[in-house]
């Protein structure tokens, strides 16, 4: 019997304990078939069963390498059959066991992501929807425009794509379509959606004013749902200071103490610098972006290859013009790369992340000098010599590319913020009769700050003779952002079904303008935790430098004195070197950490977070070298 056999007969045992399996495949849209997936957890299970018989391998090597060792420190007898026993058959069960389990609960984590993301792109969707629906298109036609702009609007255009898949390929009408997407949906809040649309289409209501009812609802849930988040960042930031600045902090001023009476502090605090404060500012990371309320991100991709529904149908391409565009794009591609070479600045500030390819080998080169004049033997002079240089290293690296990445980022929230007036401005004008085309000439020789210049070319392309939808394309792919992307593809869209869109260029920047006020809300509040984080980490670092300038330098002086027991007999096995190099680490991975975690905080970007963590890091730095 085949192993999909025997996955076809163990699921017939019992077909319901994998009812909520089948759901979440279908829900995330995996593409496997229930059977092909239990085979496949099947075969990563054997996997794990191999990783479980190395582990216990390796484990009885060690155990008979130091096995004299550990007896006479545990004062236990081991039996070696009971031993292997547990070692190669127990072990590789269990890591089975464990590998299965996991590739079972991997759609319920991947369900629970993805309704995340539907939920936090439908408001956008619907109100999408209403604006469109307001200009006089059938819902059929509504979906098929969402779906088109996957790009743009992530998931929830792919539960959409679905629908219009199901009414063009499979024949299905649209209220059978929608019924099995609200079954569906991995979104709590879409299938309600679904199931109130359905409603409305079953029930012959006026789909226009249900939309702007939803939109309505949509905006203030989303209020209520950031200041609910918002106060569970500030939970999150009070947790992190108290757990990961003030807990290691007293740990610290006890491990030294315990160190000055005898016992070894060494291992204690190297494992809070390199072990706790990482790996608990990545957990925090971590949940923090499982948690948060993500907006749509806008990804680049081919029109012909965008989203394919049967990958595994090949396609033949026939014809002599395929040479033509391959040499096309191939141009591209070149014209590109010269232009970047030709204006590096420019290229620079478009994607700020090409000046890594600078910056991380200037970084390297300046560890060069310490490798070829510091001898590489352990001690705490070689220590002493690469950690500076390593923190100085990090910042040449990361500090060109936070410049830029903060220039650009301020530059595109300014014209964001604008986009808002040019949508009323424009909506104003086309509702007096004068065309879209016209209104772009009209705004060109107006004020509208920083979105004068984009305007402009947007009327010089109309003058070379592109139509008002290219030229407003070639806008959004210049600014590239969400919400540009958003009211270019709404506009876009209502420009080619009707010449008056007055109303259509409200609704775009009503959603628009409430889009970047929660973004500028959640900043307001955030930023006092950012300062809180700030103040824990001078509090955090005052203290590191009074115990390494005022309790050691004292110690020390003590002990050459002469003392020799009681509170400094520990002095003399303890390195006090080592003690203010471990307290040095702790202030430089410190800062980094708690960087990380403030800018993802307040900003919502780890890239923000590299500013604070550059910060903090270089305060650090002139603190230990003025007082060293």
């Amino acid at each position: 019997m085949s192993l999909s056999g025997i996955t076809h007969w163990w699921i017939q045992k019992n077909p319901a304990r994998f009812d909520e399996l089948h759901q979440n495949l279908i829900s995330i849209r995996f593409g496997k078939t229930l059977i092909q997936y239990i085979t496949y957890a099947l075969l990563i299970s054997g996997i794990g069963a191999l990783f479980g018989l190395f582990f216990g391998f390796f484990t009885q090597y060690f155990v008979a390498l130091f096995s004299s060792e550990m007896l006479a420190f545990f004062n236990v007898q081991i039996d070696t059959i009971l031993l292997r026993i547990v070692l190669f058959l127990l072990f590789p069960a269990f890591w089975a066991w464990i590998f299965y389990r996991a590739v079972l609960f991997y759609p319920h984590i991947e369900r629970y992501s993805r309704g995340a993301r539907i939920t936090a792109g439908l408001h956008n969707v619907v109100a999408f929807m209403y604006a469109i629906r307001k200009g006089g298109a059938e819902m059929l036609d509504i979906f098929r425009m969402i779906s088109a702009q996957t790009d743009v609007y992530g998931d929830i255009a792919q539960e959409f794509r679905h629908i219009v898949r199901d009414c063009d390929v499979f024949g299905d009408d649209l209220i059978t379509a929608v019924r099995e997407r609200a079954l569906t949906t991995a979104s709590v809040k879409c299938k309600e959606f679904l199931q109130d649309l359905l409603s409305i289409i079953e029930g012959g209501g006026n789909l226009t004013v249900f939309l702007e009812d939803r939109v309505d609802r949509f905006h203030e849930e989303a209020v209520f749902e950031q200041k609910q988040f918002l106060l569970f960042l500030g939970m999150v930031g009070e947790i992190y200071i108290t757990t990961f600045i003030a807990g290691p902090l007293f740990l610290i001023v006890i491990m030294v103490v315990m160190g000055m009476m005898g016992a070894s502090a060494v291992f204690e605090l190297s494992a809070i610098a390199y072990i706790v404060l990482p790996l608990g500012s990545v957990l925090f990371l971590v949940m923090i972006d499982m948690l948060a309320i993500k907006d749509s991100q806008i990804i680049r991709v081919k029109k012909e290859d965008a989203l394919p529904e049967y990958k595994d149908v090949r396609i033949e391409r026939k014809g002599d013009e395929m040479w033509f565009r391959s040499q096309l794009a191939r141009y591209d591609k070149i014209k590109s790369l010269f232009g970047w070479l030709f204006d590096p600045l420019r290229g620079v500030m478009e994607q700020p992340s090409r000046i890594l390819y600078l910056s991380v080998p200037l970084g390297l080169i300046s560890l060069f000098p310490v490798f070829l004049y510091t001898p590489l033997v352990y001690s705490e002079a070689m220590i002493h010599a690469f950690d500076s240089r390593v923190a100085i290293a990090y910042l040449i690296a990361v500090v060109p590319f936070v410049y830029f990445y903060e220039k650009r980022k301020k530059e595109l929230h300014a014209i964001e913020e604008k986009i808002p007036e040019f949508l009323d401005r424009m909506a104003g004008l086309n509702a007096v009769g004068i065309t879209l085309t016209q209104s772009i000439g009209i705004l060109s020789r107006s004020n509208l700050g920083v979105l004068k210049t984009e305007i402009r070319y947007m009327e010089r392309d109309i003058s070379w003779g592109s139509t008002f939808g290219e030229a407003l394309g070639r806008f959004g792919d210049r600014i590239h952002t969400v919400f540009m992307a958003r009211a270019v593809t709404l506009v876009s869209v209502a420009s080619t079904m009707n010449s008056n869109i007055a109303e259509i260029l409200r609704i775009a920047a009503k959603d628009t303008k409430m889009a970047i006020t929660l973004r500028r809300d959640r900043f307001g509040e955030m930023f006092l935790y950012t300062a809180v984080v700030y103040l824990a980490y001078f509090v955090f670092l005052g203290v590191l430098i009074i115990i390494s300038t005022q309790f050691l330098s004292v110690i020390a002086e003590q002990a050459g004195a002469g003392s020799s027991f009681g509170m400094l007999s520990g002095v003399g096995e303890i390195s006090l070197k080592t003690i203010n190099r471990l307290l040095y680490h702790i202030c430089l991975i410190q800062s980094i950490c708690s960087g990380l975690v403030a800018g993802f905080m307040g900003e919502e970007s780890i890239y923000s977070g590299l500013k604070h963590g550059c910060i903090m890091l270089v305060l650090s730095l002139l603190c230990f070298y003025l007082i060293f």
